[in-house]
């Protein structure tokens, strides 16, 4: 069991979860079997699972999914979430015994299984139109609530794999490597932030949505926010949008 006085003693491991975020290594050699990546538009899905064009968004998947694989770190936050709903919500005990065949503990393995052989398919998606801006797992009622899925911002997939340039930003080259350096913690952070959630909807299933408990984030509607509370607990921080108003403000 994970008590909640260990927010000091995470501290170091934080700071290691920036860095090995922020410097990728190379891809190792882990296979992904289930991995299935999909553009979507208003037509139908696309499968790019293993389309050179798409390589550097790819490449970024893997070492996300790699980096929670391996990270014991990124597995204790993980556990602490899903105890404190467990702990507060019977409906998700009883489905937690169910997914893994009886009443023990939720272990690391298990999220290293659901991660590399039950993998999310991971959908590409314009967020025009949507309720969400960066990314979505649906759960509760919804139509497709049941689906292994996860959606992320099409916008931010192609800024990553197709950045802007210097002479288009009219920019040195070091702010645009600073540019090209948040960009990718940013994706990171997010596909990270939406794979807690999917976590959560696999392990605790669809119908369970993560109730406002003391010692996770909140969403500010009366809800708790898993996706939040691991950023905080993992990365020491989480990430918020501000925008300036000028370039969100409607015309009249």
């Amino acid at each position: 069991m994970i008590t909640s006085d260990r927010k000091q003693s995470q501290t170091s491991h934080r700071f290691k979860a920036f860095e090995e975020l922020k410097n990728s290594p190379d891809v190792p050699l882990l296979p992904l079997p289930n991995l299935q990546v999909f553009l979507e538009d208003s037509a139908a899905r696309r499968n790019i699972t293993h389309d050179p064009t798409f390589n550097t968004i790819l490449t970024q998947i893997k070492l996300v999914l790699y980096h929670l694989i391996a990270s014991e770190g990124a597995f204790t936050d993980i556990r602490y979430i899903i105890e404190k709903i467990i702990q507060n919500v019977e409906a998700a005990k009883a489905a937690l015994g169910r997914r893994l065949g009886s009443n023990r503990e939720f272990v690391r393995q298990d999220l290293c299984n659901f991660l590399q052989r039950d993998t999310p398919a991971i959908i590409f998606k314009s967020t025009v139109l949507q309720s969400w801006n960066w990314g979505f797992v649906n759960k509760g009622e919804e139509v497709g609530a049941a689906e292994n899925e996860l959606f992320l911002s099409m916008d931010l997939m192609q800024a990553l794999q197709n950045p802007a340039t210097q002479d288009l930003l009219n920019i040195s080259q070091d702010l645009l490597d600073q540019q090209k350096l948040r960009l990718s913690v940013l994706w990171k952070i997010t596909f990270m932030h939406e794979l807690m959630h999917a976590t959560t909807k696999y392990f605790l299933s669809p119908e369970v949505i993560t109730p406002n408990i003391p010692g996770l984030e909140g969403d500010g509607e009366g809800h708790g926010e898993a996706g939040w509370s691991l950023e905080n607990w993992y990365l020491g921080y989480k990430l918020e949008a501000i925008w300036m108003k000028e370039d969100v403000e409607k015309p009249h």
